[in-house]
């Protein structure tokens, strides 16, 4: 085994802070991407707007999820690495 122990209490947590980082990143692409076209495009019509915005937002999704995840862990998962882990279970010393 790893040595990690884990914990369902501390993995709800940790999801539900990712899904409001993951909320605050889509928040800054709808916003990067309205003001991008409204000055690139020159204010052109609602239409383009959602739809630009929801193109965006579903092509940028799994980048989203996986950086929201990756920044609650690093902010709150209190797990350090340590270089003992990485080494395969046969040249690891044997526990008496």
């Amino acid at each position: 085994m790893s040595g990690l122990r884990t914990s369902l209490r501390a993995g709800a947590w940790l999801l539900l802070g990712a899904m409001f980082v993951s909320y605050g990143f889509s928040v800054a692409i709808f916003a990067l991407s309205g003001v991008g076209l409204y000055y690139l495009a020159g204010d052109p019509a609602v239409w383009v707007y959602v739809l630009t915005v929801a193109v965006a937002t579903v092509l940028t999704m799994p980048l989203v999820f996986r950086y929201s995840r990756a920044l609650m862990l690093y902010l709150f998962g209190f797990v350090r690495y340590n270089p003992r882990w990485a080494e395969p279970a046969e040249q690891q010393p044997r526990k008496a």
